[in-house]
């Protein structure tokens, strides 16, 4: 994707760059100002009180510590994964800001607003202004954090990904230098406006983000011989594939089933890509289907990209087929067609963002998506099932297939959509029922009701640690519970 850049200006990729160095190290030194390190955690340096906010902030951070404690992360990874988190959270926010003001479609109290892009009168973007105005007494970083979590909370209103103002790694917030740092980049008028129009941007700025890791992980791969780890997985495989080779597979692959079930379909003439069957080839018979029955699934999703195509070709089926509503037709998209998964939570959350902008670009500001088909196989698992589902288990069988399931999951960071933890508990259930009528189940109908009490037990002990006072229970909780849907 060309970004026009003048030649000696500051390219996209190397403002990304600057900005991963400046943002972790802000965040950093910021969390030693809280006694925090890599090294110890202990009470904050020069004695000095923290504030509530900092006492927060604090409390948040060693709950994400506890959580990764528990499954089995050392501390120093612990802590370099939530600086990750933050750097990283805080750019996909401003680009995803940046993306929306330039669709018009950043609405705060009902009211199109700007966080990132300024006003060239002002000097300053429109929610910024607006949130001094109404409050003359903040500081200029107490500002820009009020008008930053405004934008926050609009966004969560109508997409519940990456916006929760309230959530971890929104605990940290940067100073003032690296804020305007960062608003600097995403105004540079080397940057073309079209490039947060386009539907790759997301996918770049990821891909960007983690080339400099990316490249020392490879340095070190002749003397750690494999990578092992969820994270390193996520971070080699990383790799935006060119647009033209996503038309390509997926006008062959969704495309040709559509052809095969719709031999009159007159839209292969818009796919550039597709590849006409040879002549004298017999045409493959397929049964005719609603496109609201059709399925694609991608179980190494990424940043979306494959999705995003394929959003584009459903649509075109839908509207082929003339049998919904042109205003059904994104969230159908969404909540029937779309499936994905992936070891890297961030890139979901990328994914995710990626398909709800297509959605807005059929329907409008007003899009709600009501259901998103993607997983993201990043949780940190407690050594042993919750102890209130397992209490909740009468028989004795089923707290052993719980503990089953637990197993089944031990790798799920490394190997995400390559493991199937349900075969241990089919393998857990085939066992017992083989031992005969009598024991647990009298027949399939009494085994499909046991499965189905098992599985419905297990989401609201999710559910109930998601909604936990503690904050390490709240945060298996929240993660188990996404990955269960």
């Amino acid at each position: 994707m060309s970004l026009g850049v003048p030649e000696g200006r500051v390219p996209l990729p190397d403002w990304i760059a600057q900005l991963r160095v400046g943002l972790q190290e802000d965040a950093r030194r910021q969390l030693a100002a809280l006694g925090i390190t890599a090294d110890q955690v202990g009470p904050p340096p020069g004695g000095r009180t923290l504030s509530a906010d900092e006492s927060h902030t604090r409390d948040v951070v060693l709950a994400v510590f506890a959580t990764r404690r528990d499954a089995g992360v050392p501390r120093d990874e612990a802590l370099q994964g939530y600086v990750e988190e933050v750097a990283f959270t805080l750019l996909d926010r401003l680009v995803t800001f940046r993306c929306l003001e330039e669709r018009g479609i950043l609405l705060v109290d009902g009211q199109a607003e700007s966080l990132v892009r300024r006003d060239p009168v002002r000097g300053t973007s429109s929610l910024v202004w607006r949130t001094r105005d109404a409050h003359p007494g903040l500081d200029e970083r107490a500002v820009a954090r009020a008008a930053y979590r405004a934008a926050c909370a609009a966004m969560t209103e109508r997409v519940r990904v990456l916006f929760d103002p309230d959530d971890e790694p929104s605990a940290l917030f940067p100073t003032l230098p690296l804020w305007q740092r960062a608003l600097d980049a995403l105004n540079d008028p080397a940057i073309p406006a079209t490039t947060f129009a386009a539907d790759e941007i997301m996918g770049w700025v990821y891909q960007y983000w983690n080339a400099s890791p990316k490249r020392e992980l490879f340095e070190e791969v002749p003397a750690r011989r494999k990578i092992e780890r969820g994270h390193d997985l996520a971070l080699a495989s990383c790799t935006y594939t060119p647009r033209y080779i996503v038309d390509y597979l997926v006008q062959n692959t969704l495309g040709a089933t559509w052809v095969e079930m719709q031999p009159e379909t007159k839209l292969p003439a818009t796919w550039p890509y597709y590849v006409t069957p040879p002549a004298g080839n017999p045409p493959v018979e397929r049964e005719r289907k609603r496109v609201r029955e059709l399925t694609l699934i991608d179980p190494c999703v990424g940043s979306g990209h494959f999705l995003v195509r394929a959003f584009d070709l459903f649509a075109q089926l839908y509207a082929e087929e003339g049998i919904e509503k042109p205003e059904d037709v994104p969230g159908l998209i969404l909540e029937r067609n779309l499936y994905g998964a992936d070891i890297d939570r961030r890139a979901v959350q990328i994914a995710a963002l990626a398909l709800y902008l297509k959605g807005c670009d059929l329907a409008g500001a007003d899009f709600r998506p009501r259901k998103l088909n993607l997983v993201a196989c990043d949780i940190a698992i407690p050594p042993d099932p919750p102890a209130g589902f397992l209490a909740s288990l009468e028989e004795p069988e089923l707290k052993d297939l719980a503990r089953s399931l637990w197993t089944g999951l031990a790798g799920i960071r490394t190997f995400g959509s390559l493991l199937h933890p349900e075969r241990a508990v089919n393998e857990a259930f085939a066992k017992l029922k083989a031992r005969g009528k009598g024991t647990l189940w009298e027949d399939d109908t009494d085994w499909a009701k046991k499965r189905a009490h098992f599985m419905t037990g297990l989401r609201r002990a999710f559910t109930a640690a998601a909604g936990d006072a503690d904050l390490s229970t709240r945060l298996f909780g929240e993660e188990a519970s996404c990955g269960l849907d």
